[in-house]
């Protein structure tokens, strides 16, 4: 684009705004347009798509803390998890596939955000590393029935060390369960990333690295069943089962289905990719200055 002008003016969010080329034609997509100044942080972070996101985890802490950055700030409480540098994006969490008093697993206490009862959406960064276990074990999910906390299954996303499989499960009365699994058998040792949507009533589909694997239509749960469980990332809520064999990275809960095409942005996603991957915009940042109400840069993939 050397040799082209572009210029946004704008008078505040009550007057007007106009984007401007000074030669040629112009392809504008996804224009955004905010009333605070939008820093560099958030513009890297662009990868994720914001609306409906409730719940992240990319951590990259290397003291190994674990927190929210989705805006919704859930405080996480970290079991028996070892942080790593080599992570699918900068660093991840090491879980050590046990069960009872030394299984890993991050916390999320229940939360009104995290309480979905309605269009879903999960995904994480997986590697398996062992084959440890006969039986599913916890991704990322709100599911529960143990002991006095029976009825408390809600949604979870689900791995299988045995089969490599990958299974997405929706209750809809906290006890009986739909589930569809991955047609999929994933590697061993290698990063893939999963994701499963919920459609009410409708669809529940997996993807796997950002294509579509498989769905079901049938017997599709109407709404997801409200339950007090906490949110487990590396293992479901049941501290008899297992957690999870291997090495997890950026974990997503969204109160919507994503559509195909930002599952794909979510796979494309590295930490400083601005969406989509392959826009294209002038070369290095070249101002950032607000004017009134609205915030002015020019971003090369969100940098």
């Amino acid at each position: 684009m050397s040799g082209w002008r572009i210029w946004l003016v704008g008078a505040g969010m009550a007057g007007g705004l106009a984007l401007g080329v000074s030669a040629g034609t112009l392809e504008v997509d996804d224009l955004h347009v905010f009333r605070n100044l939008v820093v560099a942080d958030e513009v890297t972070r662009g990868g994720v798509p914001r609306e409906g996101l409730v719940l992240m985890c990319d951590f990259d802490d290397p003291a190994g803390v674990v927190g929210d950055v989705s805006g919704t700030l859930l405080p996480g409480t970290v079991c028996h998890v070892q942080w790593i540098p080599d992570g699918r994006i900068a660093g991840a969490c090491r879980f050590n596939g046990l069960g009872a008093d030394t299984a890993s697993r991050i916390e999320f206490a229940d939360a009104p955000a995290i309480d979905i009862r309605g269009a879903l959406t999960l995904s994480a960064w997986i590697r398996p590393v062992a084959t440890k276990g006969i039986t599913f074990c916890g991704i990322i999910g709100k599911y529960r029935h143990e002991g006095i906390n029976t009825k408390e299954r809600s949604y979870v996303l689900q791995y299988h060390p045995k089969t490599r499989k990958v299974r997405l499960s929706i209750s809809g009365d906290g006890t009986k369960v739909v589930t569809v699994d991955s047609d999929v058998a994933l590697t061993l040792g290698t990063w893939t990333h999963v994701a499963g949507t919920y459609e009410p009533g409708a669809r529940m589909r997996l993807y796997i690295n950002g294509t579509p694997d498989s769905e079901r239509t049938k017997s599709v749960p109407t709404a997801i069943h409200s339950a007090p469980a906490p949110l487990w990332i590396g293992q479901m809520g049941s501290t008899t089962w297992k957690s999870f064999p291997g090495d997890l990275d950026s974990c997503q809960v969204f109160a919507r289905a994503l559509p195909a095409v930002e599952i794909r942005e979510l796979h494309a996603y590295t930490g400083t990719n601005f969406p989509p991957s392959s826009a294209r915009f002038a070369s290095g940042v070249s101002y950032l200055h607000p004017l009134g109400d609205i915030s002015m840069g020019i971003y090369t993939n969100g940098r």
